[in-house]
């Protein structure tokens, strides 16, 4: 098909033509009309801005984004899978549902009926929440030496993968085998050389320049001297490098 203005008709042209439902000329998908020219509605995915809180593209009551686009809440009326104990749809104590949207017995520590756990604390940073759930990845707590990030879901691609650990380039770090390198060095604080990578703290270089052996000795082969395994790069690994060199030089002297 072609337009009034001779050219061929198209999503985004703002023209409404056969098959479209709206085209507004824009591929903005937060507003009325999506990128598809289709109208937006709740469920599509998409999260249409000041009306919407969240679109999660499905009709599910039971995880963090309602079917009505809304967040869910403590109150809601509707039991957050793996987050709540129960949600009676107000946040009264001594109804049988806590205002925290836990069973009344939580927190006694004591495992009752209906709780995974009970540790007797208010600490949602550990293995029991405050609910008396166990916590697991995408409940929207960050478990302590388990998880680095958790934002209450199970997607990846958002900054935290699917099982709650940073992303690369979410805070400038790499994501290697479930470990995190940090500023520019190898996994768990190791250095890398020659484009490898060690583990462990270890650092790894080619074979020019010599390297840590199994034992985590020093080894001098012709190169320089290279740092043990499980060190940092360091001041102290700078002195032991300018010393390596200079027992070098002394023997070539010789």
């Amino acid at each position: 098909m072609c337009s009034n203005a001779c050219m061929a008709a198209r999503c985004g042209d703002g023209i409404v033509q056969s098959g479209e439902q709206c085209d507004d000329g824009n591929t903005d998908s937060s507003d009325a009309c999506t990128a598809t020219c289709t109208t937006a509605r709740c469920g599509d995915g998409m999260i249409r801005a000041g009306v919407e809180a969240c679109d999660d593209g499905n009709a599910s009551d039971a995880d963090a984004c309602l079917s009505t686009c809304v967040a869910a809440s403590c109150g809601d009326g509707h039991i957050r899978a793996g987050v709540e104990a129960c949600d009676d749809g107000n946040t009264t104590d001594g109804d049988g549902c806590s205002a925290t949207c836990s069973l009344m017995s939580c927190g006694n520590g004591t495992t009752d009926a209906g709780e995974d756990c009970d540790d007797g604390n208010a600490s949602n940073l550990d293995a029991c929440l405050n609910t008396c759930l166990s916590a697991t990845c995408g409940d929207g707590f960050t478990e302590d030496g388990v998880e680095t990030c958790d934002d209450g879901n199970d997607l990846p691609g958002d900054g935290c993968s699917a099982s709650c650990m940073t992303e690369a380039g979410a805070d400038g770090g790499v994501m290697l085998d479930g470990a995190m390198t940090g500023d520019g060095g190898g996994v768990d604080g190791g250095t890398a050389g020659d484009g490898s990578v060690s583990g462990d703290g270890g650092a790894a270089f080619d074979a020019g320049t010599g390297g840590a052996d199994a034992g985590g000795t020093t080894v001098m082969n012709g190169g320089c001297a290279c740092t043990a395994a499980g060190s940092r790069s360091s001041g102290g690994g700078a002195l032991l490098l300018l010393l390596g060199l200079a027992m070098v030089l002394a023997r070539r002297r010789r």
